[in-house]
This record gives C-alpha cells, structure tokens and sequence, in this order.
C-alpha cells in the first residue's frame, strides 16, 4: 500500500453547507437571511462502453448533511450488472466535534450476504491550540480479532502563515509495535495560500536516510488559478520528467477542461494521455464531467468516464421581526470583511465548504472585523453564534 498524504479526509467531499437561520436571545436580526445555495445530492458515475457504444452505469454516491449543513454521511453504491441493480459497497460517517470542527470519519464496507455495514477504515484528526489540524491517524479494521489496528499517521508543522509545510507519514508496524517512518512532505508557497512546489521523500531503512520521490511544482495564470501542474520521478540524480496537468478555465473562473500528459522519453516530449471536460449550470454548480482517453490508433479522443452531479436548492429563508441594523459588507471581500451590530460576546465563524472552521473570532464590541487575506479566493460562509443559536451568510473572498 501507497499512500504519501491522508490528512485530508478519506473520500473527497463536494457541495456546499450552510447553518439554521435562528435568531439570538435578546437580539433580533432581520435584514440577514441565509441566501439560496444548493447542496450536492447525489452524483452518478458511468463507464463508455466502446464495443456498443454507450454508457453504462457504473456506481452511485449519495450525500447526506446534519442540521448544520455539513456532510453527515456519504453512501457509495455500485452497479451489479448481473442482477441489474444498485448494491451498497462503502459507507462513511463524518464526525464533527462540538464547535463544528471535523475531526475524521468511519468508513464502512457492505457485506453481502449478511447485507450488514461492517466497519472497515476510520480517521482521527488532532488540532492544537490554534484550530490547526497537526496529527491524522487511520487505522483499519481487523474483522479477526474484532478491534481497530493503526495503519498510517500523519504529522504536520505550519509555516508563520499557518499553512502546512511539512508533513510526516509514518507506518505502523505490527511486528514491532510501533510507528516507523515512511515519507515526508515539504510543500513552499506562492503568496501564501498558493502551492508554488511541494517534494516527497521516502524513507529508506537500509541507509537510515531520507531519498528523493516524487515532486511537483505549480504554475498560475494572472487571476492566480492553477493553471499547470508538472510532476517530476527521481531518477538517482536527477528528477526526470513524469506527468503534467493543464487547466483551462472560463470567463468565470471555472475550470472547463483538464489535459493529462505523459512524458515520453523517447521522443523527448510531452504525449497526451487524457483529458476531462467540466460542465457548468447557470449558478455556476459542477454538472458532468467527462474524462476521454487519447487513441493513438485512431488518432481522436474516446470517451471513458461521465460523472453527473445533483443538487438540492436549499432556498433563502427569512427571520420573522428582523432588525435592519445588522449589516455584513463588503460582500464580496478582498482582504477584510466587516460586520456592525453584532452581539457582543457573539462569535463570528469562517467556515470553507468542507464544513471546516478556519477562522473563529469573538465579538468584544458591536462591530468586528475580520482578516480573511489568507484565504484563497472562493465561495466561505460567515456563521455567527451565540450560545446554541447561530445564523449564516453566504460571502466570497474576491481575487
């Protein structure tokens, strides 16, 4: 097994989340409502079948979220063709701690015939002081003896800036009982937030030294989007050429096509490999996308994969006797958001679309101010609370 970076999260999760918009003890807000947004459903993937020349299905995930919009859970299913239906294969529940931090997640697999979840797979995250995810651990089941066995751990170290610099995976090792190195992952930035190049190193037990593996360096367009990806394979002494990722976006900042390349040390030059292509509705949501394979022989592309994806539209909903004084602006921010009127003692919440708190400030008077200038660009939500109660505005952080 491979696996350089699990801090993440198990499975990669999509859609959007928002809060209940309540009103606060002793308070009353009105002029702020939580806007229309939509959350992912369900998405459906399907494989070209060459030979008849059409899709076939091939699994389904279904997406379900708590009462403050985050991800609950997200159910796997694929496609029997033998008996012409779905059947469960992987389930996972995320975990969230009190203050709406995720803090990992419990993966299970469908056992059939049984037709029961039997747990398979779990994370944990550990955050420090400062809210900083520093020690991920996944640990795997074993069904033999009945209890969860260590697998990998990550540790991380941030830079002045808070983001990740370093990263430590470690494996466990049974037969020792303890945790042995395994990789390590140093990531340098762009402006802060953008990923200018990252270097993974593999342990090497014969020498007790750290070599070189794998790394990559990123290069952006002027509205700062990612635009290419160049990954590089040591070769002894020196890194060789490996693959690259060529993004194309749209006059709305959406990526609208990906190319894949290869490097062919043959001819000494970039071959194409694969490409997707990424469709959009009218509120900009992710509707398909569309992986193709380049044929050689054919000298064209072949579709291989479609992904197609749902949304539920979770309309505007509005407070009975709101106050018009509550104000949040500029909206969308560049560097700072405001808010006026606001509780004191009130805690203002930057929440990204995985449903993580990244920034959590408290109310000391009735106007506070917020530094988003670390954020990357993109869509966040603004959650205020006071003691079991909150509301929640969408915002964007401007280029």
């Amino acid at each position: 097994m491979k696996r350089i970076f699990i801090l993440i999260m198990a499975l990669i999760i999509l859609g959007s989340f928002n809060d209940r918009a309540l009103g606060f003890k002793d308070k009353k807000f009105s002029t702020l409502k939580h806007d229309p947004f939509y959350l992912q459903k369900e998405t459906y993937a399907y494989l070209w079948d060459d030979n008849n020349s059409h899709w076939n299905n091939n699994y389904r995930i279904i997406f379900s979220y708590n009462e403050d919009y985050q991800i609950k859970e997200i159910i796997r299913l694929n496609w029997i063709i033998a008996e012409n239906k779905w059947l469960n294969y992987r389930k996972t529940e995320n975990h969230y701690n009190n203050e709406g931090y995720y803090i990992g997640n419990s993966t299970y697999s469908w056992i059939s015939p049984g037709y029961y979840w039997q747990n398979f797979v779990s994370t944990e995250i550990t955050y420090n002081e400062e809210n900083l995810a520093v020690e991920n651990i996944l640990r795997i089941w074993d069904n033999s003896v009945g209890v969860w066995k260590n697998a990998w751990k990550d540790s991380l170290l941030y830079n002045e800036s808070n983001y990740p610099s370093f990263v430590l995976t470690k494996e466990w090792k049974n037969s020792e009982n303890s945790w042995k190195n395994y990789s390590i992952k140093e990531v340098d930035y762009l402006l802060e937030s953008l990923i200018s190049m990252t270097i993974t190193q593999i342990w090497d037990s014969n020498s007790s030294a750290w070599s070189n593996l794998y790394k990559e360096e990123n290069e952006y367009n002027a509205e700062l989007k990612l635009h290419l990806t160049t990954g590089y394979f040591w070769l002894t002494e020196f890194w060789s050429n490996l693959l690259q990722y060529e993004n194309i976006f749209d006059e709305n900042g959406n990526k609208v096509k990906q190319y894949k390349r290869d490097w062919d040390n043959n001819s000494s030059e970039w071959v194409y490999n694969q490409q997707r292509l990424y469709y959009y509705d009218t509120d900009n949501n992710l509707t398909e996308h569309l992986d193709m394979n380049w044929n050689p022989d054919k000298n064209n592309w072949t579709p291989s994969e479609m992904l197609l994806f749902y949304y539920d539209l979770i309309e505007e909903t509005s407070i009975d006797e709101l106050s018009a004084d509550f104000i949040i602006y500029p909206n969308p921010a560049f560097n700072f958001v405001r808010i006026k009127n606001i509780e004191i003692g009130s805690k203002a919440c930057i929440i990204n679309i995985s449903g993580v708190k990244i920034i959590v400030q408290e109310a000391f008077s009735e106007e506070v101010e917020i530094n988003l200038s670390k954020l990357m660009p993109g869509i966040y939500f603004l959650r205020i609370e006071n003691g079991e109660k909150s509301i929640t505005k969408k915002i964007i952080k401007a280029h």
